[in-house]
């Protein structure tokens, strides 16, 4: 929504971007196939950076795979309005 980042794509035809009245967090759907998801359609994420310096993770690290998952390990809440993946 009136997102103009050029390092963000545009959305492929058919999907619009809302907000979770519930988490403020945007979600994508497609009206035309049903489709909805936390995670931008068409998105490619960048490629790993250069490798740390190594050693244990600092104290307040957070393990999130240790976490339960929803479906295959999406990881946060079902899609809004409680849709199917």
């Amino acid at each position: 929504k009136g997102n103009h980042d050029p390092m963000i794509p545009p959305l492929p035809p058919g999907w619009k971007e809302d907000t979770d009245d519930v988490t403020g967090i945007a979600f994508f759907y497609n009206d035309e196939t049903g489709e909805r998801t936390w995670v931008r359609p068409g998105f490619i994420p960048p490629p790993p950076g250069p490798v740390g310096r190594g050693g244990p993770p600092p104290p307040n690290f957070q393990n999130n795979n240790t976490q339960n998952h929803h479906r295959g390990g999406l990881g946060g809440p079902p899609p809004p309005g409680g849709g199917r993946w």
